[in-house]
């Protein structure tokens, strides 16, 4: 089983032996907070991964082939050392303020989507356990392109948010939201409670 935490993982707490999965994949620079481009893989030691690239490691420089021993075995080439240290710090921050940050963000999320669901004519989609929820709400309004309203959100308020599938066709499938998609507001600890009324009164003004 391959599970994406790549949404999650920074906001759900887990312990990999509770989850069942074989591979768990996430990225760094969402929930963690960290540099772009990082993330990891957790691979259970039951499974054996085929190798993908093979050279230099600067760890086993005697060997002809590329060693077999994780993680170096799926490490070839010269790794991203200063994206690596960003995680590393932001990791160490994150695991002093996860409470109280997400919190915050939780908080948040519950008046974004009250206020969302106070307009005439938006969808919000949050039917499922909030227990597991992250800060990402996913709405639509009735008559409204999505691609519309991001623009509108965009160029008229300033509000930066995601249009479309969202690289996840079979979810938008599974809330019955495909082929169009939803409009995306992903919130965090660092938002603030005006910057949400902001986006409240800007869906309020674009749906009436």
């Amino acid at each position: 089983t391959l599970l994406d935490a790549s949404q999650s993982l920074g906001h759900i707490q887990f312990k990999v032996d509770e989850i069942q999965a074989d591979i768990i994949a996430f990225t760094g620079h969402k929930a963690l907070h960290g540099p772009p481009g990082t993330g990891g893989l957790y691979v259970s030691p039951e499974i054996e991964l085929d190798q993908i690239f093979v050279g230099g490691t600067g760890v086993r420089s005697d060997l002809m082939l590329h060693p077999q021993e994780m993680p170096t075995r799926h490490e070839a080439g010269t790794p991203n050392l200063p994206a690596f240290y960003g995680l590393s710090t932001a990791l160490e921050w994150h695991n002093q303020n996860h409470k109280e940050f997400c919190k915050k963000a939780d908080d948040l999320t519950n008046k974004l989507i009250k206020g969302l669901k106070d307009i005439p004519n938006v969808e919000v989609f949050d039917n499922f356990d909030n227990s597991m929820r992250v800060p990402i709400v996913s709405f639509r309004i009735k008559g409204w392109e999505i691609e519309e309203v991001g623009y509108i959100l965009n160029q008229s308020f300033g509000i930066i948010c995601r249009t479309g599938l969202h690289c996840a066709p079979l979810i938008h499938k599974a809330i019955g939201s495909f082929p169009d998609g939803t409009i995306r507001f992903s919130l965090s600890g660092f938002n603030t409670y005006s910057e949400v009324e902001t986006a409240v009164d800007a869906v309020r003004k674009i749906a009436k």
